[in-house]
């Protein structure tokens, strides 16, 4: 049980912490207008499409390693630079832990190739 506790406070931290976004603004695709990535917003007004979030990756590489990140607790907020939230109390998690999905009873196998005969 410790280690699982452990996990969660680890977890809460991170999402507690104030990690700098590298969200820049939101872009449509097909039109090219520029949104304020301050505002929920999910499509272009003009044009109708889904907006895109972009980021400043060229300040990202000089800010982040790659040992920070394997450092971090495993999740989606591990890699909390390169997602649209900027304000830690926004963060939410469902306490996945980056855990490949496997079946359950419930839902039954993963999709996905059949596995050869003798690995059944």
């Amino acid at each position: 049980m410790f280690r699982d506790d452990l996990i969660r406070y680890a977890i809460i931290f991170c999402m507690a912490q104030e990690i700098k976004s590298y969200l820049t603004h939101l872009e449509c695709p097909e039109c090219g207008k520029h949104f304020s990535a301050d505002e929920l917003q999910t499509i272009c007004t003009d044009c109708n499409s889904p907006i895109f979030a972009c980021y400043d990756l060229e300040s990202l590489k000089g800010s982040l390693t790659k040992e920070e990140i394997r450092l971090r607790p495993k999740g989606i907020w591990r890699w909390a630079e390169l997602l649209p939230v900027r304000k830690p109390s926004f963060r939410i998690t469902l306490g996945g832990r980056g855990y490949p999905p496997t079946g359950s009873p419930a839902s039954g196998p993963i999709p996905g190739p059949a596995k050869p005969a003798g690995e059944r």
